[in-house]
């Protein structure tokens, strides 16, 4: 989306939309929930898409990765620093209730 925004879209969601819309039925949901090799954490990652840490063995240690996750130079309004080609991607993901929401802005520069 970054790289080619006119030739992709990138959304995230829970397992609710591709149910309601009938592209997954609940009763795999439910079946997986029942296994006996069930994981709550690894579900809520796969179909709940909320963040936990990281599982064994991932690529990245997510302690080290949240550590870094700072801006050198955030920008608070438009600056004037980049070409007249640059744009905004804003990701938003919305907690439910209770919940925190978040949004990220992207500045691409091409």
């Amino acid at each position: 989306m970054i790289t080619e925004p006119e030739k992709a879209f990138i959304m995230g969601g829970t397992w609710r939309i591709p149910v309601l819309m009938k592209l997954l039925d609940r009763t795999f949901l439910q079946d997986l929930q029942r296994d006996g090799t069930y994981n709550e954490a690894s579900f809520d990652r796969e179909y709940e898409s909320k963040w936990s840490g990281t599982a064994e063995n991932a690529f990245f240690n997510g302690e080290t990765f949240d550590k870094h996750r700072i801006l050198n130079q955030p920008e608070y309004e438009h600056s004037g620093r980049s070409s007249i080609k640059s744009y905004y991607i804003l990701s938003v993901d919305v907690g439910r209730k209770g919940c925190d929401s978040v949004v990220c802005v992207w500045k691409v520069t091409p």
